[in-house]
């Protein structure tokens, strides 16, 4: 889209470019030659940037979703809190490549100015909706190949440059390691001497690339207001750290007698220890892993390093402190929720330029809510807590009044009340009395006090789900008690009654008076066993477990508290026929024939009957008589 100069815009387009030499007024801000992205950039003329709703609060987000490039490879990967970059592009590039920006919040606007020529810098500024800035840089190099076997590289200062390891780095765990040759670097910002050999060891996605010597700048923030800044070497690949196993010799020209330090990750650190000679072998064994060292030679600036970043030549000077006249602090109230997310306490120091800007942050009630050393502040325990920030410098005071409140959570009580409507079903169902399958008094009222105690909670709309979690197990157990305390019939045992030899008689057992099994009783009842005889047969004794407890046919017992097995054993009657009395074969018999008198002895164990062997075992005929008499 093309304005006339001072346009107003009274839609809301995703894209804004105001063309050099014209301005735009888009949402009354007057936009500059640029692009603009974002329904912020080109947000309706004439509406309020706070929507005119009640209680609305402008963004304060000016970061980067995302910045991508149409050709190259972006260095290090993106990261909304990295400003700075370096963009690698082919051998023999010769156009700028176009630097794509998306906003983090909707209605923030981004601003691209894009570099000229490759030795300049992409900008990107954020302007967030309630007017914060943030910018990033985007800076070039073009990749030139190095020999495997080292030698010299001559670069054009207009054109920076950048080299990749001629094999690809190891990765091992999180680092990726390479070796280089001997190399020799000139004609760019600064001189590098690189020992041969030398191990590189970068982050895990790092691809080889190294950018070599180009002459950067650095804000005065950064290295601070006592510095004058002589000379900005970028070496490496931006905030990517690499490190060497061997020092490097990277020399500043014309920077004898000047401090020196380096940055990164926007913060300065000063070189302060000195070599005693310039040569690889005094620097190895004088520099530590990581450490840096710096020597003068002739009119130059020689910094021996074990690693490569933005090294900064300076003069140190005198600055007048500038003291603090107030703080302030935003927002001055905050409400958190007790388990939610934490809240940050913005501070500003005023004047902007004060020297000592340290602030300490303090909670009064650290049982509420702490703050740490960034304003953050984390919720504890519902209630209010003052948040304080004191200037180092002059001890001046902000306040913010934070309110933690209760966490709101959703209480769960379906089980409580499907449990709470079981245990009174089952009072209003039991039948008092000391019947079998009655329940005690004493079991229905305590019962009743445990769901008055469970409905209390049901009841209570300030509940937590642990307090209805344990109300619901409470009752549990109260219930299970309850049933517990039901009235049941006495416990009955069982008496089993065994005939040995089976057909040797029949047995009789007391009717059982509790249970429903068959021969069933209680402890202590008296039970009676009879046993009788089959005819052939004749009682011997009882016995359990093989050990004789009776001989009498009826047996009488109390019932132990135990099942018991009881055996009557029966023996079989032997008949034996003998002829105690022989006739005389020649007295045929008759009328009056007669027998010699004997005499027969019982023992008790052998039963005896006569028999008339004339009459084949049948009964004497009418007229035969026999005369017995027998002595006890």
């Amino acid at each position: 889209n093309i304005y006339t100069n001072g346009v107003v815009i009274e839609k809301k387009p995703q894209k804004t470019v105001v063309a050099k030499g014209f301005t735009a007024k888009v949402n009354n801000k007057v936009l500059k030659e640029g692009t603009y992205f974002g329904s912020s950039g080109g947000g309706g003329g004439g509406g309020s940037s706070s929507g005119g709703g009640g209680g609305y609060t402008e963004s304060k987000d000016a970061t980067l979703k995302s910045l991508t490039t149409d050709n190259g490879t972006l260095y290090p990967k993106f990261n909304s809190a990295v400003t700075e970059y370096t963009v690698v592009l082919p051998a023999g590039t010769k156009e700028v490549p176009n630097i794509n920006a998306k906003e983090n919040h909707s209605k923030a606007t981004v601003y691209t100015k894009k570099a000229s020529k490759l030795n300049d810098k992409t900008t990107i500024t954020v302007t967030a909706e309630n007017g914060n800035k943030k910018t990033y840089s985007v800076v070039f190099s073009i990749l030139q190949k190095i020999p495997e076997s080292g030698g010299t590289i001559n670069i054009d200062p207009e054109i920076p440059t950048a080299i990749r390891t001629t094999k690809d780095p190891v990765v091992t765990g999180n680092e990726a390691i390479a070796q280089l040759p001997k190399l020799i670097v000139t004609g760019g910002a600064a001189e590098v001497e690189i020992p041969a050999g030398v191990t590189v060891k970068g982050p895990k996605d790092w691809d080889g690339t190294i950018n070599l010597p180009t002459a950067s700048e650095v804000s005065k923030d950064i290295v601070g207001k006592d510095k004058d800044v002589e000379a900005v070497v970028e070496v490496g690949l931006g905030d990517v750290e690499l490190q060497f196993d061997k020092a490097v010799r990277l020399l500043i020209p014309d920077q004898a007698g000047k401090s020196a330090g380096y940055v990164r990750n926007g913060k300065f650190t000063s070189i302060d220890k000195n070599i005693s000679k310039d040569d690889q072998d005094t620097a190895d064994s004088e520099l530590g892993e990581g450490e840096e060292g710096k020597i003068d030679v002739g009119t130059d600036l020689v910094v021996w390093t074990k690693h490569f970043t933005k090294f900064v030549a300076y003069t140190p000077t005198s600055v007048k402190p500038v003291p603090v006249e107030s703080i302030s602090v935003e927002p001055e109230t905050m409400t958190l929720t007790v388990g939610g997310a934490t809240g940050t306490i913005k501070a500003t120091v005023t004047p902007k330029d004060a020297t000592n800007n340290a602030i300490i942050w303090t909670s009064d009630n650290d049982k509420v809510a702490i703050v740490d050393e960034n304003g953050v502040v984390k919720p504890v325990a519902a209630g209010t807590a003052i948040i304080t920030a004191k200037t180092v410098d002059g001890g001046k005071t902000a306040t913010c009044k934070v309110t933690v409140e209760k966490e709101t959570v959703e209480v769960d009580k379906s089980s409580l009340k499907a449990i709470i409507e079981d245990a009174q079903d089952r009072v209003d169902n039991a039948k008092v009395g000391k019947e079998v399958g009655n329940y005690p008094q004493d079991a229905v009222n305590t019962l009743s006090v445990a769901i008055e105690a469970a409905q209390v909670v049901l009841d209570d709309t300030d509940a937590t789900q642990k307090e209805v979690n344990d109300a619901v197990i409470a009752l549990n157990q109260a219930i299970e008690i309850f049933e517990a305390a039901v009235v049941t019939a006495p416990d009955t045992y069982i008496v089993s009654v065994y005939i040995n030899p089976e057909n040797g008689g029949k047995v009789t057992v007391t009717d059982a008076v509790y249970g429903k099994e068959k021969n069933s009783f209680k402890e202590w009842e008296q039970v009676i066993v009879k046993a009788t005889a089959n005819e052939g047969y004749e009682f011997i004794n009882w016995t359990k477990d093989s050990e004789k407890v009776g001989q009498e046919c009826a047996y009488a017992f109390s019932m132990p508290a135990s099942d018991i097995s009881l055996t009557a054993n029966f023996e079989e009657v032997i008949v034996e026929t003998k002829s105690i009395v022989e006739r005389d074969p020649a007295n045929t018999g008759g009328a009056d024939s007669t027998f010699d008198e004997t005499t027969l002895t019982f023992d008790g164990k052998i039963a005896y009957y006569l028999k008339d062997s004339s009459s084949e075992g049948n009964p004497p005929t009418s007229g035969n008589y026999v005369g017995v008499t027998i002595t006890a």
